[in-house]
């Protein structure tokens, strides 16, 4: 699942802010949680944000 345009703007700002707190991310492990969660995602039917703030419209 490729995410929304507000989606990829949303986690590249949160990226730019966490970087300089906790260090670098490296790329292999972004990887491997867009893959996990394109795994739930697919198995629930749901985006992680349904599942995890189903009271927030985040739209």
């Amino acid at each position: 699942m490729i995410p929304s345009r507000k989606e990829a703007e949303r986690l590249l700002k949160e990226s730019a802010e966490m970087n300089p707190r906790y260090g670098s991310y490296p790329e292999s492990k972004w990887k491997e949680n867009f893959r996990l969660r394109d795994y739930f995602e697919q198995k629930t039917g749901k985006t992680l944000n349904e599942i995890l703030l189903p009271d927030h419209t985040l739209n």
